[in-house]
């Protein structure tokens, strides 16, 4: 993931003013780490517009993703396909499921076929990758994290 470079850029650090108990650190954690997922996710291309929609290139409207880090996801996504015994082929797997269940028949709107076969895998690849960078995020920056605190161990002994 070159062109992710340095995982930190994308963290977001925990504001626990306010937060006495353990549930209540715990929440604001988790709030700042799906923050800095949805960074993440936003610079990759695999994030969820405000309308719903998911981001593409339209007329008019701006790319701000990384093509390279989207291109390579892409590319990821087509392995998960040919390998489905392995864990993320497991998943898109079930996506692709679950859309089925959810969309059982192709609906026609504004005279575009919805829900068609191809249109239920790409929408499952996308999910799946969508996952995936979330995952990739929260174990990146905790191995970041451990190497981080390690280094600081060693400089202090």
């Amino acid at each position: 993931m070159s062109a992710v470079g340095d995982i930190r850029s994308f963290e977001v650090k925990p504001d626990f003013r306010g937060a006495h108990t353990p549930e209540a650190i715990a929440i604001r954690r988790n709030k700042a780490m799906s923050k800095g997922a949805a960074k993440l996710k936003a610079f990759l291309g695999v994030h969820v517009l405000l309308d719903g929609r998911f981001p593409r290139k339209r007329r008019g409207e701006v790319a701000n993703w990384n093509p390279a880090g989207r291109q390579a996801l892409y590319l990821l996504a087509d392995q998960f396909n040919r390998r489905p015994d392995s864990q993320w082929g497991e998943r898109l797997l079930y996506y692709k499921k679950v859309l089925r269940e959810r969309h059982p028949e192709v609906v026609i709107e504004n005279g575009k076929k919805r829900y068609t076969k191809g249109h239920i895998h790409k929408m499952a690849l996308w999910r799946t990758l969508t996952k995936f960078v979330e995952s990739l995020y929260r174990d990146w920056l905790r191995i970041e994290t451990e190497l981080r605190a390690g280094a600081n161990r060693a400089e202090a002994a």
